[in-house]
């Protein structure tokens, strides 16, 4: 953390608290801006708000720069403050604001409304100039420019007459100060070179020579020169980068603030990769936007044809197609052709041969709306065929099947033959292919057979006329069907896109559908990952959003059934399971059965058993009433309904340690079944052996010969004569855990988002949330680092959201007891402790004891009786909709005979001792006592007082500034022994008095806890202060923090450390404090006194009364006690409630500056405004000058022993400075400004 002393002196002779210096935390732009050094007006960003700030780079240390910030609209001028990286001030003032000699090559420019720092979110103008005695020239053109020539243009920089030029090849060094150029006299800003070669890229500079002292260089100006005429070009544009014109190739764009261009894209190429964009921004019909092809020689030869692919964003675009005469912007462009282009892209040709003009530059006019792309790639200028190409290569929908298409065109001549060549996609050059035989002749189309069902082709197509051909046009592509199947078995795992759909599967989203789709779901599978997702969005009922299975041969068998798991989100979720008479969106759906679906997956069965319909495919439709509800789809199987019927409704009643009770219902009258059972690795129940002897009779049986505390998968199936049923499953369950006799769990092993071994989650009962959850967190712990979150999430009342601990195998014995810390999530909160019969959905709760909870953990002991149940049962309580808890640090002990005690309390702590008070709790007559240092865990290892005969001891002989730790328990001799050790209470012995200078910047705080020596007080239902790490609103590191409370005004003090200070004598103290928020106003005083208490707050420093600044303001003030002692200083927050938060931090107290005895009659300086040295006399030796500026840094020192120095100031920036000066011990600090 970067920590500022400030001079009080400053303050108190300029009264300015933080105001003019106005440091701003959000970095707008979100780079740097590197300054141009030139002497003209550089825009740092055209909409910068007032609470911002820009990093300027490239500053030239030492030179003057001017810094302006106009608002947008009214021009009125804002506040500036310049730093250097550090938020160290250089400068500041109203704009247009002027900074001498700046020290530092990267600054900082903060913006406000004005010197009290206010600021807007209104756009504001800045900018930056260099502030140079010799400007360079600006506004430059270049023109005329030819294979070997090019004449360049500028406007002088100011009055002078003179120049120097560079013309650089693009890979040249850029010039230096120290780089000469070529002399331009006579006072004509103008220059042609004849030295150019053919095609290169070039850079142009010129600086202005001002009477032998020159001006930076100004550029670079980039530029191409021409190219030679070519007879043919093929350009893809993959060898340029993107927003620039490709070499030889031009843009001409013209008309009134027309911003289109012509240029190269990284996107949007016919293979997604480069493209050339003409995109139009001006709807002047004057306007030109234009791609000039590169020069060619043989454009009126009447010979050649421009090919190209080409396509819009808009549905269609027109491009107009000619010639232009020259690449200026003076150039008169003439059509001879032009077409509409659609949002896909396709190839298209012109034919040049009947051009007749004298141009030598093809030319392509964006001739479309504005605000339109037209994209353009695979420009090729080749000889035109003597057979004409065909077009409109399409293939009929209902040509296509499984093994067989048709390809369709129009012949574009009088050619009556073609050739037609198709590949797979991987397929680039068609000439690498056969053409089918024999030829198409007549009839444009050709039927392509011998084709793999469920794959993509790619199709070329060019005319034959005689012995000339025309070009392969292409390629088109077309997918063929899928070959119908009589089995499906889909887990969708091999698809990992959310648009992926399965191959031969569709989806169909019609009938009024309204944002609703249907998509994979890589992560929601029941197994082990993908799975398909119905959405509604906001459709109504009516409409339908459905997966569509490949076409099937045997659905009208009526012997065929789906099985398929499921699970939906949302009320009343509901999935329809039909078919459907094509998987195009004209399909209708015909409902054979609708399922009620709940949020877990479940295996679902529906049998087809109509032998009328005449629907070929299985579908899969959305059915849930509430919009943007969601149905997950996973492991579809489409098999034969089986002879022997399955079982269903396979249940675990109930777990032990080496046995499992397992129920089901038979799939119709048969009377004997298989049970198999495997570890939880097992994936194939066939490759298991059947339990003997099989159940018959009734469909339950008990499988027994388990391990405790293991999870196993069972399978059953129907056993009918010699058929069998299909083996239903999984089923997933775990063996109890041996019952222990003691627990002592803390929850800080167990990996986040589980629950330690043998610990289970119980989350059952009418109205409970799908979102109701039960696991270890790492926040709202009573000890180090975890504890268990007991979470209804809008859950009903009746709902069972319990937390059950491993068995114990006491309980019946009725000694034992339950102890445990909790705290509820909110204010206050309830848990009920009990116990549960079997740890299953079935499971009955029996409570015990109802325990109120507040929002800080406590420790709890429940004892129980005897009672038959195993497991004990923590339950939420807290009625509401979002509602939780926290359990930590749970035990399961024997009961003590003698009662604990309660309430141990420690007061009237001093550096060395403390107050312990405790309440009975039982009727014994004595206790003891133990305590130790923070390290101590075990109180058995301490040695405890002697009995004592009251319920309080104060303990002496402590160190200061140390933590403790208490235990107390209850004494009640033979027979009933002693109670428990209760405890630990910790608390901090107080600090020593520290002395001055005093700095509190909280960086060795453990966020949230305060420092050591540090405390608060709060009043009410307040919150209270902590510490937090922040790296904003102009605070970065910890500090102090106060978070609002939504209901309650704010009611706490913090309090330093005390600190020893002398009667008579001047201090001060200073802090940084700010929010977070220019909406809320927080309110702060601060205040000191003689103890750590509100009431002793005696004497005010600050009101800090509305604050809303968004940043951190820096206050300091000088306080003098009235008598010596030690003082405590609090920082008393009291916002209104439901405001937001506030920030303390770098607390600092000392002497203040200028204490001492130093005789102003007998002490003299001079000059001040001072330029550069600086003269002091005194009539006693000066021992020591120390000169800071006006953020408290020391920039000068030097040791003086004699009765008048000089001090010289002049590598100093111009500002006020401090200037301290001793004599014998004493002290006194002026004030001058440094010109």
């Amino acid at each position: 953390m970067k920590k500022i002393t400030f001079l009080s002196t400053f303050l108190l002779l300029l009264a300015w608290g933080s105001y003019g210096q106005c440091i701003r935390t959000t970095l707008y732009p979100f780079g740097t801006t590197a300054s141009s050094n030139l002497g003209i007006v550089q825009t740092i960003v055209t909409n910068a708000y007032t609470k911002e700030y820009s990093v300027i780079t490239n500053i030239a240390v030492g030179e003057d720069y001017e810094f302006t910030c106009v608002h947008f609209e009214d021009e009125t001028q804002a506040y500036i403050t310049v730093t250097d990286v550090n938020n160290v001030v250089i400068a500041h003032g109203p704009s247009p604001l002027t900074v001498e000699a700046v020290a530092y090559s990267t600054i900082r420019v903060h913006f406000s409304d004005n010197a009290a720092c206010a600021s807007t979110d209104e756009s504001h103008i800045t900018t930056i100039r260099a502030l140079l005695d010799c400007v360079p020239p600006n506004t430059f053109t270049v023109s005329d420019i030819t294979t070997s020539n090019a004449t360049f243009e500028w406007e002088a920089g100011a009055d002078e007459t003179a120049w120097e030029v560079l013309v650089l090849a693009a890979d040249a060094d850029f010039p230096t100060s120290g780089t000469a150029g070529i002399a331009v006299t006579g006072g004509n800003p103008m220059y042609t070179t004849t030295l150019l070669n053919p095609a290169g890229n070039y850079r142009f500079y010129v600086r202005a020579n001002c009477e032998g002292s020159f001006s930076p260089w100004n550029g670079p100006l980039n530029f191409v020169s021409g190219c030679n005429a070519v007879d043919s070009f093929s350009e893809d544009f993959e060898s340029f980068d993107y927003d620039t014109i490709a070499m030889c190739w031009g843009e001409i764009i013209t008309g009134a603030n027309n911003s289109s261009s012509a240029r190269v894209l990284n996107y949007s190429g016919l293979e997604d990769s480069n493209s050339v964009g003409l995109f139009n921004r001006s709807s002047d019909e004057d306007a030109n936007t234009i791609l000039v092809a590169p020069k060619v020689s043989n454009l009126s030869a009447g010979t050649h044809r421009l090919k190209f692919n080409a396509k819009s964003d808009s549905s269609t675009l027109n491009l107009q197609f000619g010639t232009v005469d020259n690449t200026n912007a003076d150039a008169t462009f003439t059509e001879l052709e032009n077409l509409n282009i659609t949002n896909q892209y396709d190839e298209y040709s012109i034919d040049y041969t009947v051009y007749e003009g004298t141009d030598t530059f093809i030319a392509i006019r964006h001739n479309g709306s504005a605000y339109n792309y037209a994209y353009l790639d695979n420009i090729r200028w080749e000889v035109a065929p003597a057979c004409m190409d065909v077009s409109g290569i399409t293939f009929p929908t209902e040509s296509i099947t499984a093994a067989e298409a048709l390809v369709v065109w129009e012949a574009n001549g009088s050619e009556t033959q073609w050739d037609v060549v198709y590949g797979p996609t991987s397929v680039t050059d068609p000439s690498t292919l056969d053409p089918i035989t024999p030829s198409p002749t007549g009839t444009p189309e050709a039927a392509l057979s011998g084709l793999i069902d469920n794959t993509t082709y790619k199709v070329w197509v060019r005319s034959v006329c005689g012995e000339g051909l025309g070009a392969w046009v292409g390629p088109k592509t077309f997918k063929t069907l899928c070959v119908p199947t009589a089995t499906l078995e889909e887990n969708f795992d091999a698809y990992t896109n959310y648009n992926d759909v399965p191959d031969c599967w569709s989806t169909v989203i019609n009938n009024g559908a309204i944002y609703a789709s249907a998509s994979l779901n890589p992560w929601e599978g029941n197994s082990p990952s993908s799975c398909f997702q119905l959405s509604n969005g906001e459709s109504p009922t009516s409409a339908n959003t459905m997966l569509v299975s490949p076409e099937m041969l045997n659905i009208a068998t009526g012997t065929y059934r789906v099985k398929f798991f499921a699970k939906g989100y949302g009320v009343g979720s509901s999935l329809q399971v039909g078919t459907v008479d094509t998987n195009t969106n004209d399909a209708y759906f015909t409902e054979v059965m609708t399922l009620p679906l709940t949020s877990e997956y479940a295996q679902y069965v529906v049998e087809f058993t109509d032998t009328n319909t005449s629907d070929v495919f299985i579908a899969f439709r959305h059915d849930t009433n509430e919009q943007y509800s969601n149905i997950y789809i996973d492991d579809v199987v489409w098999e034969p309904i089986p002879l022997c019927p399955d079982v269903t409704q396979i249940a675990v009643q109930s777990t032990t340690t080496t046995e499992a009770n397992i129920t089901w219902e038979p799939g119709g009258g048969e009377t004997e079944w298989d049970v198999v059972y495997g570890l939880s690795t097992v994936t194939d129940p066939s490759t298991l052996e059947p339990i003997t002897p099989a159940p018959t009779l009734n469909p339950e049986t008990t499988i027994t010969g388990l391990t405790d505390n293991t999870n196993y998968k069972l399978w059953v199936r129907s056993v009918c004569g010699d058929d069998d049923g299909l083996w239903i499953g999984p089923i997933a369950f775990k063996t109890q855990c041996v019952a222990t006799a003691t627990i002592d769990e803390d929850f800080d092993t167990t990996t986040l988002g589980t629950l330690p071994d043998c610990w289970t989650a119980l989350m059952t009962g009418a109205g409970v949330s799908q979102y109701a959850d039960i696991e270890v967190n790492n926040y709202n712990y009573a000890s180090e680092f975890r504890s268990v979150v007991m979470q209804n999430d809008n859950s009903a009342n009746t709902a069972n959201i319990m937390l059950i601990a491993p068995p114990v195998s006491n309980i019946a014995t009725g000694d034992y007891r339950v102890k445990f810390f909790a705290r509820s999530g909110a204010n206050t909160g309830s848990l009920q402790v009990g116990t549960v019969d079997i740890v299953s959905s079935d499971a009955v709760f029996t409570e015990i004891e109802t325990i109120s909870l507040t929002d800080t953990h406590m420790e709890y002991a429940v004892n129980f009786a005897s009672t038959p149940d195993t497991n004990i049962a923590f339950r939420l309580n807290t009625p509401g909709t979002y509602s939780s808890i926290f359990i930590d640090d749970v035990r399961w002990e024997l009961a003590p005979l003698c009662a604990d005690v309660a309430n141990v309390q420690i007061s009237e702590i001093t550096t060395e001792s403390a107050f312990v008070t405790w309440e009975s709790q039982g009727n014994e007559t004595k206790w003891q006592l133990a305590y130790g240092t923070a390290d101590v865990t075990d109180p058995a290892t301490l040695e405890p007082s002697a009995e004592l005969n009251g319920q309080e001891l104060e303990l002496e002989g402590l160190s200061n500034n140390v933590q403790y730790k208490v235990w107390v328990r209850s004494v009640c001799g033979d027979p009933n022994g002693n109670g428990a050790w209760i405890g630990p209470i910790s608390f901090y012995t107080k600090c020593l008095p520290a002395s001055v200078p005093y700095v509190l910047d909280f960086e060795n705080a453990s966020v949230p806890s305060l420092p050591n020596c540090t405390d608060t007080e709060t009043v009410g239902n307040s919150n209270t202060w902590d510490t937090i790490n922040i790296n904003d609103y102009g605070f970065n590191s910890n500090a102090l923090h106060y978070l609002y409370n939504s209901q309650y005004t704010a009611d706490t003090w913090f309090y330093t450390q005390g600190i020893s200070l002398t009667a008579g004598t001047e201090y001060k103290i200073s802090y940084k404090y700010g929010s977070n928020s220019t909406e809320y106003a927080e309110k702060m005083k601060v205040m000191y006194g003689t103890d750590a208490t509100a009431d002793a707050m005696t004497e005010e420093i600050a009101v800090h009364e509305p604050f809303n600044n968004n940043v951190a303001i820096t206050n300091e003030v000088p306080f003098m006690p009235a008598t010596s002692g030690v003082y405590y200083f609090g920082f008393h927050a009291y916002s209104g409630p439901n405001q937001y938060y506030i920030y303390v931090d770098d607390i600092s107290i000392d002497v203040a500056l200028g204490n001492g005895g130093v005789v102003a009659s007998d002490f003299s300086f001079y000059p001040n405004p001072v330029k550069d040295v600086l003269n002091l006399s005194y009539d006693q030796n000066i021992s020591a000058v120390a000169v800071f500026n006006l953020l408290g840094q020391q920039v000068i020192t030097k040791s003086i022993n004699a009765a008048s120095t000089q001090i010289d100031m002049s590598g100093l920036a111009a500002g006020s400075y401090l200037v301290k000066v001793t004599s014998e011990n004493q002290t006194k600090t002026i004030k001058v400004i440094k010109q």
